[in-house]
């Protein structure tokens, strides 16, 4: 990976903007190790972090944001661990701070296998979504026990449901194009993602929102979550305004 130029300022000469941009938040207990830092401490920043990304996203105008927080292979991690990510995610999406989230434009969305967690935790995200609002500025999505291939899975286990139920003939699932699937899927709401980002230095996409990552730029960085900053977030959409987007063409 070749060493990054993180120091653009401004983005008055950029063209063209992602409208959808996904973050894989890598990085957090390595980030922490290096510190000396327990590696809930890491989580703590990088939950931290995420505020600073939505600010971001909304000073440059980017109208939709799709966080990977935790994915289905990682509730294989310590009891500790999780047992701390799921507190947190208590402690921070209380009525109170939901409603300040709202006042400012944002609209919150988490998507993912709730069976495969708690239930208080489950009951906790199934409040959230009842609240959403019709946001112009920023609409985050955040996946939550999430997994790609679980994700189209589910959506083809929907439509079977819907024909067990008799609310859809084998004649309409044979006429379903891929719009039209998009309904049965986690992310169906969500257009699709313009600028993956991923920090931490992997190069590779984890199972992450495989259907509509079907054209998007992949940005890969070294540079671990709780320390992804402003420029580093500039660089990023400097970095897509280079990309020739043909689609096939």
């Amino acid at each position: 990976m070749k060493k990054q130029n993180v120091h653009i300022t401004k983005i008055e000469n950029f063209t063209n903007l992602p409208k959808h941009i996904a973050f894989i938040l890598d990085g957090n207990r390595r980030w922490a190790k290096q510190r000396k830092k327990t590696i809930n401490f890491g989580h703590k920043q990088g939950i931290k972090n995420i505020e600073n990304i939505c600010n971001f996203c909304k000073k440059y105008g980017i109208k939709y944001l799709t966080l990977y927080c935790l994915s289905t292979d990682n509730l294989n991690r310590s009891d500790f661990e999780l047992k701390f990510l799921f507190n947190c995610m208590k402690r921070y999406f209380t009525l109170q701070n939901l409603k300040k989230i709202h006042k400012n434009d944002i609209n919150i969305k988490i998507v993912g296998d709730f069976s495969l967690i708690p239930n208080d935790v489950a009951q906790l995200i199934e409040d959230i979504n009842k609240r959403q609002i019709a946001s112009k500025k920023l609409n985050v999505q955040i996946c939550i026990s999430y997994s790609g291939k679980n994700e189209i899975l589910n959506g083809i286990k929907n439509i079977a449901k819907q024909l067990k139920d008799n609310l859809i003939s084998l004649e309409e699932i044979e006429k379903i194009n891929e719009k039209q699937f998009e309904k049965y899927i986690f992310t169906g709401d969500f257009p699709d993602v313009d600028l993956m980002i991923r920090t931490g230095g992997d190069i590779r996409i984890s199972n992450f929102l495989l259907w509509k990552l079907s054209y998007a730029e992949f940005y890969f960085c070294k540079t671990y979550f709780p320390s992804f900053s402003e420029k580093h977030f500039l660089y990023a959409l400097h970095v897509f305004q280079k990309r020739k987007r043909r689609y096939g063409k």
